[in-house]
């Protein structure tokens, strides 16, 4: 039903009291209006359903009409994948049919779209669609509507509705090609215009979950301003613009041809143009080309080819904000709704004394636009002035003013809260509404946590490039000239501040741009622009600025170009980037002295950022420390006066940060928020410990291997004679399964294992020493012999493992430990646990900051649970409330002499369990079997997180899972095997059907086989011990690594443990000395300086 109708407009009606957040919706009484139509000269009667999206007929009286098609001539659309549903029972219908009526309503001949419907009990419902297309206005007191083309009102009756089945008010799923049928114009703007009333695509949304109530409270206040959602643009009533021209003389161009092809699409569009009062009859003396465009559904698009006339327009000088200075306005939001007008510049009147200079020629007319048309060059700050006059300075009415942002014809609300969000849509609804304006539903959304605005998505959290925007740089095309490349960066510019080093990332390819250089794109050229392209591909997330804590700013100067990044320590000490800007040097900047360049980074920092920090405290952290006492010493330089005196209005503190002072101790002591707790209702990380799923090429890989197999040579001839010959005695370590050929070739295991084809073997020996966490040669063997068999296995894993680069540069080389070794054993799971801590770390999430490992000394079984504070208390914890129970409760527990180990609170607490608690020899870690897994972990954390060292706690459950899962060499058995019971892992059980094993072993003699070797090995390690090793030695041209000594950094929340090892590889020129060597870069004979033999490592190269 449409309101009662303003005196400003008789086809919009507005309410102007407020909603009731607290009130219940209660739906409208039950009756339903229904008129007399006249259909093929027979009288029917249809319903008047303005809570039906779209118009329908029932399947029966669409058979009747369907007797004789001849005479009737009823166009029909099939359709695919349209489903109905009611709007009480929730019941979906499937629509396979469309067709077109024309009927008359008291001589008024109309037409529409009619969806032919299953057992639908009214024979016609006239839906939203029919109901907005015509202006119809329901006066439910009188029992009468009015149609705008009709002067008489027309009488309906009201009859009780005992068929809630009856109602159609969803389009639950539309899937349409662009080429069907129902693409036709009248049922594209039914079907979106009745939007209103399709709660679940726009207002009970997936991203924020409503309550009913909330749902009732958005629905209400849609169907209340139902009028204002139209395609059909509106009109302004109380604003029209004029705009002034420079003294000239009048012109006319020449119009461009139309194809004929288009001309009955561009007439039809002038026709609809001049019927929305978008257009009139000119006989002006100025004509403007018209340009048509097909847009993307087909339908034409008539755009004004204003350029003569843009030049004789006075510009204005209203504009539209700063795109940055309304993205820096989220902080604490986190319901947004974006607001789009239908064709905004065509509501807004145009003033009767210039639209003779809007003029254009079609088919020998002239016309004239009566509104502002696309393209003229004050367009936007003619709608910004009419959307002015309709908010009438909602800065002082709106109640909630700064939760609106305008720009252009898009409106952005954001609130704290839904009741505040529903407020600030109603107040702006009623504005639109008094104003004549009209919105596109298509384009609102409402209540949105992540919402799209101004290429950039905005959530809470902050804000991301826009994907569909990455993905057009990621698809650009290698430019072909100056003015491609010229596009490339200026797209690029717009993300600028997503990016960290943006200016030199662009400055290898910036002089290509200069005037005077001519435009040669070499192949080094193409390597930088896909860097580019590369860096911007990663997703980078803006945290918003919140104004109540300190901004700080990083900086940093080359004698390229300025770099800086503004960001935040919240209460959590998490660093949250809101900016990165730098720009290249020119030319005379490249001369400037190390102080002068650090203080130019500084400046232009302050300069870039000071919407954000002008009036605010900040920290500014340099590595130069002679800035440090900028404001207290006495300048000599000019130069650096200046630019001391333009920093004054800025409230800085500028701290030296060294690295040889952002050691682990300093880190491990920051004072922001390390010993805070999360808010009550922050979750805990969830510790699992779930296998890594098999990447898409190796499954493909294994479920196509019998045909690799056949590509083999050797492994073909071996099928071909187990299909055709006599069993040999050799075919009992063969079988073929689903035409794929298994070996049962080592002895120690009776598992039946993939023959692998020998143009496979390294890819797959790489995958797995990659799944399995970048573990050593004989883990890796040890994982791959549960899964496949080449020939030369222990030899050819041993070979591409020893050449992996990330391990090369990662493990330490082991050293043997002197004096009299004596080994820690056990007999049985939970004999013994060992337990110690691995930290401190950079603070990653959740404010972790420790790991509290756990071993058992017998299986070798490890737990890893990230800590905040590494104390007794919540190790106590953690063994009390999750490892005893699920695990069992340990006869002793070794640790070391920290202070948490040595507590009261630790040795009362566990002795309230039984257990006997010891201690490691004072100062010798090599006496707990645990520091063995500290030195694993060191090596699969640097592995992973040596580019950032704060996001380790998401690799635990992985580096625990894949420790509990390999063979471990002091029992011949993996960790889970032996703690669990459970059987050995293989990765690829999914992608393919291995045979059944014929012979395994119970738990019981795996525990007695591990004893076994256990024991051994502990003899064999004690002999082993006391062997002399040979020293080593290398030779000129002998390719090694170099061992490197980077330091914890605090501000970058770096730890040096998780820095590569090694660097390299460097070549040997010269032996100076048995344990000194001269190193050189091997591609371009750089000197690397004379480095002693304790620091190099042989290097391997990875196989080509």
């Amino acid at each position: 039903m449409c309101p009662a109708s303003p005196t400003q407009n008789p086809q919009i009606s507005v309410l102007t009291h407020p909603l009731d957040l607290n009130q219940e919706i209660v739906p409208p009484p039950n009756y339903r209006p229904e008129i007399t139509i006249s259909l093929f000269n027979n009288e029917q009667t249809a319903l008047l359903d303005s809570g039906a999206s779209v118009s329908a007929i029932s399947e029966h009286l669409f058979k009747i009409l369907n007797i004789n098609p001849t005479q009737h001539n009823i166009p029909l659309f099939p359709l695919t994948n349209i489903l109905l549903t009611t709007a009480l029972s929730n019941k979906t219908v499937k629509i396979r049919t469309q067709i077109y009526l024309t009927f008359s309503i008291k001589n008024y001949e109309t037409h529409g779209i009619f969806l032919v419907v299953p057992q639908l009990s009214t024979p016609l419902i006239l839906g939203t669609d029919w109901l907005l297309e015509n202006g119809v206005t329901i006066d439910y007191r009188k029992k009468e509507i009015s149609l705008l083309s009709v002067k008489d009102k027309i009488p309906f009756c009201l009859i009780a509705d005992h068929d809630p089945n009856s109602i159609i008010n969803a389009l639950k799923t539309v899937d349409i090609s662009e080429d069907s049928p129902f693409m036709h114009e009248h049922l594209s703007n039914s079907v979106y215009e009745s939007l209103p009333f399709e709660t679940e695509n726009n207002i009970a949304l997936n991203d924020i979950p409503l309550s009913t109530h909330q749902q009732n409270l958005m629905t209400s206040l849609i169907q209340k301003y139902q009028p204002i959602f139209q395609d059909r643009p509106g009109l302004h009533h109380f604003f029209s613009y004029k705009f002034n021209v420079k003294p000239h003389e009048s012109y006319k161009i020449k119009p461009y041809p139309v194809p004929f092809s288009r001309r009955p699409a561009v007439q039809k569009e002038i026709d609809k143009m001049i019927q929305w009062g978008v257009i009139e009859r000119s006989d002006s003396p100025y004509n403007n080309p018209l340009v048509t465009v097909i847009k993307t559904d087909g339908s034409i698009r008539l755009c004004l080819d204003a350029r003569k006339l843009n030049t004789i327009i006075l510009p204005t000088r209203d504009a539209s904000p700063p795109i940055d200075d309304i993205l820096a306005k989220f902080n604490d939001k986190c319901f947004f709704s974006s607001l789009d007008f239908s064709s905004g510049y065509w509501q807004i009147p145009l003033d009767p004394e210039v639209r003779q200079y809007t003029s254009f020629l079609y088919d020998g007319r002239s016309y004239q636009f009566c509104v502002v048309p696309f393209g003229l060059n004050i367009s936007n700050a003619a709608f910004g002035k009419g959307l002015e006059a309709a908010l009438n300075n909602y800065s002082q009415q709106c109640p909630f003013p700064n939760d609106i942002h305008t720009y252009v014809d898009d409106i952005l609300l954001s609130s704290s809260s839904f009741e505040n969000h529903i407020i600030t849509l109603e107040w702006i609804f009623h504005k639109i509404s008094l104003a004549g304006l009209t919105l596109k539903l298509k384009k609102c959304h409402f209540n949105k946590q992540q919402i799209k605005f101004l290429g950039h998505f905005i959530s809470p959290q902050g804000m991301v490039m826009d994907p569909d925007k990455v993905k057009a740089l990621q698809n650009f095309p290698e430019p072909r000239n100056k003015k491609d490349l010229q596009s490339f960066f200026g797209f690029c510019n717009f993300y600028r501040k997503f990016s960290q080093n943006h200016s030199a990332l662009l400055h290898p390819l910036s002089h290509l741009i200069q005037k005077d250089t001519p435009w040669t794109f070499t192949a080094q050229n193409k390597i930088d622009f896909q860097k580019i392209k590369t860096a911007f591909s990663l997703q980078i997330s803006l945290t918003h600025p919140n104004f109540n804590i300190p901004f700080c700013i990083q900086t940093d100067a080359s004698y390229t170009g300025l770099g800086a990044e503004l960001f935040q320590i919240d209460s959590n000490a998490q660093r949250n980037t809101l900016s990165f800007a730098s720009r290249s040097l020119c030319g005379a900047e490249r001369n400037y002295t190390v102080t002068e360049l650090e203080l130019l980074g500084i400046l232009f920092a302050c300069q870039k950022f000071k919407i954000y920090i002008l009036g605010y405290p900040i920290n500014l952290y340099t590595d130069h420390k002679a800035l440090t006492f900028l404001f207290s010493c006495k300048l000599k330089n000019s130069r650096l006066t200046r630019w001391t005196l333009a920093l004054q209005e800025f409230d800085l503190r500028i701290y030296y940060c060294a690295g040889k002072d952002n050691h682990i101790d300093t880190l491990s002591r920051h004072p922001l928020g390390r010993d805070e707790q999360p808010p009550r209702d922050t979750p805990v990380i969830l510790h699992y410990t779930l296998p890594p799923p098999v990447p898409p090429d190796i499954s493909i890989l294994f479920q196509n291997i019998s045909h690799e197999q056949k590509q083999d040579p050797k492994l073909l001839k071996i099928i071909s004679l187990l299909k055709t010959y006599p069993l040999p005695v050799w075919h009992q370590h063969y079988i073929i399964k689903n035409e794929t050929l298994f070996i049962q070739k080592f002895k120690e295991d009776t598992q039946w294992s993939i023959y692998l084809p020998s143009h496979l073997v390294h890819k797959v020996v790489k995958f797995f020493h990659d799944y399995y966490a970048h573990v050593g040669p004989l883990k890796t063997a040890q994982s791959l012999k549960n899964v496949c068999y080449f020939p030369s296995f222990n030899k050819t894993v041993r070979f591409i493992v020893k050449a992996c680069d990330v391990c090369q540069r990662c493990k330490p080389k082991t050293t043997r430990i002197a004096g009299p070794m004596q080994s820690v054993l056990s007999n049985n799971p939970l004999d013994k646990l060992l337990v110690d801590f691995y930290g401190p770390l950079p603070t990653g999430i959740f404010q972790f900051s420790y790991i509290f490992v756990v071993v058992d000394n017998f299986t070798r079984f490890i737990k890893l649970y990230p800590l905040r504070r590494a104390n007794a208390k919540i190790c106590i914890k953690k063994l009390t409330t999750d490892y005893f129970p699920n695990y069992g409760v340990p006869k002793s527990i070794v640790s070391d002499h920290g202070r948490q180990f040595i507590s009261k609170h630790w040795q009362t607490s566990l002795k309230k369990y039984n257990i006997d608690v010891s201690h490691t020899s004072v100062y010798h870690p090599q006496s707990n079997p645990a520091e063995r897994v500290m030195r694993e972990l060191g090596r699969m954390f640097r592995t992973y997180c040596h580019q950032k060292h704060s996001i380790w706690p998401q690799y635990v459950p992985y580096i625990e899972w894949t420790l509990n899962n390999v063979r471990h060499e002091s029992t011949h058995q993996t960790p889970s095997t032996l703690f669990l019971k459970r059987s050995k892992y293989n990765p690829l059980v999914q992608c393919i059907q291995f045979p059944q094993n014929d012979v395994t072993l119970d738990y019981n003699k795996k525990l007695i086989l591990a004893q076994e070797v256990q024991l051994s090995k502990a003899e064999a390690r004690k002999r082993a011990q006391t062997a002399r090793l040979n020293p080593t030695m290398f030779k000129v041209d002998d390719l090694v690594l170099v061992r490197t000594h980077k330091l914890s950094n605090l501000i970058d929340k770096k730890i040096s443990k998780f820095f590569l090892l090694y660097d390299g590889p460097f070549k040997i020129t010269n032996i100076k000395t048995t344990n000194a060597y001269e190193l050189v870069h091997p591609d371009d004979g750089t000197p690397k300086g004379t480095h002693n033999v304790i620091h190099l490592k042989p290097y391997i190269p990875p196989k080509q």
